[in-house]
């Protein structure tokens, strides 16, 4: 799944919901405008969804799906879909990041083992489609 950072403004990603979960106008978010991104997993917390990209930094970040537009709707076919708790009632991504509570948040808070695991299934995977989609 590529998507693009599609806000053209600084706030216009910004929702109720995320600015309830703590989001603001003065946010720093690890993308650039009209950049394609990767998403390597989708979760759904505090009532916001958030795609799982490599930022600009070089770090795993979670990002507002808002900040973006799918160009792939593919998914990779290594991915499952889990329920884990009231806090995070959706997560879809490799089995590693979405078996148990535990293996998300290690994901989330870039535990070594864990982003370990994700570097690997980077190097094994498929290549990403790479068609020029920002026509």
């Amino acid at each position: 799944m590529n998507v693009q950072v599609a806000a053209k403004t600084a706030t216009d990603w910004l929702t109720d919901n995320l600015r309830r979960s703590g989001f603001s106008e003065s946010s720093q978010l690890d993308v650039t405008v009209m950049e394609i991104y990767e998403v390597h997993a989708i979760a759904l917390w505090s009532e916001s969804v958030y795609y799982q990209i490599i930022g600009e930094s070089g770090i795993l970040a979670w990002i507002p799906s808002s900040v973006f537009r799918v160009l792939d709707h593919s998914i990779p076919s290594d991915w499952l879909i889990n329920q884990i708790d009231d806090e995070v009632p959706l997560i879809l991504g490799p089995k590693f990041m979405v078996l148990s509570k535990e293996a998300y948040s290690d994901m989330v808070e870039l535990v070594p083992e864990k982003v370990a695991q994700f570097k690997d299934r980077l190097r094994r995977r498929e290549k990403p489609p790479s068609p020029d989609l920002r026509s």
